[in-house]
């Protein structure tokens, strides 16, 4: 009797379990996981390995000897690399596989972060730099792709979350890890911090990735012409924006020619694919779908965002309280703690349909980012430390990934499983570009911020005589007993009102930088309105998901 009973009872606690977690369960194998583990610890890498370059880059620029001038130029070569090798990279996977592609990249950005480590001579050391933001810039393309091919469609949201961590929570937690490591090892240990995730990444890959056969026909029949202008045109953008506050933009010769030969190349190249029929280097025809349209212009809201707890908070930090690396990792993990939370729900809401869908959870997210930007702004002040930031970090942590995972949960709902690669190639690319624009607009505000904010405090204070004169008095009388007679004591008061002025013109310009970015973000969360519901431009399907 009990024997037969078996089946019945089983048959009835698999029912159970498919209503309590419907398509909640992945039937893992190790080929999987280690494929999930190779796209993860790939993407991961590259964020944080070039985060780490960002945060010690004082460090590093005195490691290998170099002055300002010459270390922006390696920041120029790695942010140029990094779109170059998006374009590439995605070509390169429609002939010699995926599996081939990210295992190469992945042994490249390793080999450059070597050579790196060892100060090799400064010609050297722009191309290595070069060659590590195009490894960098294949791997991230094919990380996305890479998880979308090896999880089913049912858990889409999971394959994105776990992928958007690595441009989300990283840069986050680099800050505390690349204080650790400068403290402990030294600024070598920044590049050398990769190769843990790239050993990782290579052992899962060899093993979880599955193995294609060459296709000769992409390498013999590339569109030759079209690579060319798509290449040199975004590389001379990347340039350009890397560059152009440094040089005051249009002021400078170099920005106008880089700018100007870059915009020409690019849209000569979107008149070649139009022409061309076949072997395209870009699927055109992805542009009529709004949502990928759109999904890819919401990236530019999106690199601005980031910036505020990514670059202005660390920014206001270091000039105003002369933080180190190592203390900027607690204030910033303020931003990074709420995001597992956030990313939790999300791919939750998004799996189950909760809260009205993508487009609704998009809209939240900005909101989120642009109150935490606002509260920031409206409240920071001189008196203001790492801890009295944590509202606005919580805020801006919660918020992020629901920018991002929606924005891209629409985006890839409109395409064909064929249509991965080139779907990559233009979110990736406008990723890149977008990353480095968004930064040197914020970067460009806050410094013409801060001078205005000081030609307008250098008025009030010429103007104020009475006031001025009472706190020059009280300034020579704190430094008369340091100085050795009453002209010194007058020049040491001025610096100190001069350098007091500097400081709350950089405070203000903080403040100022934070509002823009929440406007910013709100335009960006308006723009979310205008996206179809998910999958209501898929060429295959008709229907109308709410």
């Amino acid at each position: 009797m009990s024997d037969s009973l078996g089946p019945a009872v089983s048959e009835v606690n698999s029912r159970l379990k498919s209503r309590l977690f419907p398509g909640s369960l992945i039937r893992w194998d190790r080929r999987r996981f280690s494929a999930c583990v190779a796209a993860i610890a790939a993407a991961w890498m590259t964020v944080l390995g070039a985060r780490y370059v960002v945060l010690g880059f004082a460090d590093v620029r005195g490691g290998l000897g170099l002055g300002v001038d010459e270390g922006t130029l390696l920041s120029s070569a790695y942010a140029a690399g990094d779109v170059v090798g998006v374009v590439i990279g995605c070509w390169l996977a429609t002939a010699l596989s995926l599996r081939r592609v990210l295992l190469g990249a992945t042994l490249l950005f390793m080999a450059t972060s070597v050579l790196m480590a060892f100060s090799p001579p400064y010609a050297a050391q722009v191309i290595v730099r070069f060659a590590q933001g195009m490894a960098g810039g294949v791997l991230l393309p094919m990380a996305i792709v890479a998880l979308l091919r090896t999880l089913p469609a049912r858990h889409r949201a999971l394959a994105l979350a776990l992928y958007i961590s690595a441009s989300t929570l990283a840069p986050q937690l680099a800050a505390a890890i690349t204080g650790w490591l400068l403290d402990h090892w030294g600024w070598r240990a920044l590049f050398l911090a990769n190769l843990l995730p790239g050993i990782f990444a290579l052992i899962a890959g060899f093993y979880g990735l599955p193995r294609e056969r060459l296709r000769l026909r992409p390498l013999l029949h590339m569109d030759r012409f079209g690579m060319l202008l798509f290449v040199g045109g975004l590389g001379m953008l990347a340039c350009a924006f890397d560059q152009g506050n440094r040089l005051d933009w249009l002021q400078a010769t170099p920005i106008r020619v880089l700018l100007f030969a870059g915009t020409v190349a690019i849209c000569g190249f979107i008149y070649h694919v139009v022409r061309v029929r076949h072997d395209r280097l870009l699927n055109v025809e992805l542009l009529s779908r709004r949502n990928i349209v759109l999904g890819i212009l919401g990236i530019l809201p999106f690199s601005v965002a980031v910036t505020g707890c990514s670059y202005v908070i660390p920014q206001f930090l270091i000039q105003i309280h002369s933080y180190h690396p190592r203390e900027l990792g607690a204030v910033l993990w303020d931003a990074g703690w709420p995001q597992l939370i956030s990313f939790a729900g999300a791919v939750v809401c998004l799996d189950r349909k909760w809260l009205g869908g993508p487009r609704r959870l998009l809209v939240l997210g900005g909101v989120l980012v642009a109150t935490g930007a606002l509260h920031d702004s409206l409240n920071i002040d001189g008196s203001w430390e790492g801890g009295e930031l944590r509202i606005g970090q919580i805020l801006q942590g919660l918020g992020l990934p629901l920018i991002l995972l929606p924005l891209l949960y629409l985006y890839v709902g409109d395409l064909l499983p064929r249509e991965g690669l080139h779907a990559a190639m233009a979110f990736n690319v406008m990723r890149s570009i977008c990353g480095t624009a968004g930064l040197a607009w914020v970067s460009t505000l806050d410094r013409v911020r801060e001078q205005t904010r000081s030609n307008v405090l250098m008025d009030h204070v010429s103007t104020s005589s009475a006031a001025v004169s009472a706190r020059l008095d009280a300034l020579i009388s704190a430094v008369s007993m340091r100085s050795s007679g009453s002209d010194q004591a007058t020049e040491q008061a001025l610096h100190l009102l001069a350098s007091n002025v500097r400081l709350q013109s950089q405070i203000l310009a903080h403040a100022d930088t934070l509002a823009a970015i929440a406007v910013v973000t709100l335009i960006g969360a308006v723009l979310a309105a205008f996206m179809m519901p998910y999958g209501s431009g898929h060429p295959s399907s008709n229907v109308r998901h709410a």
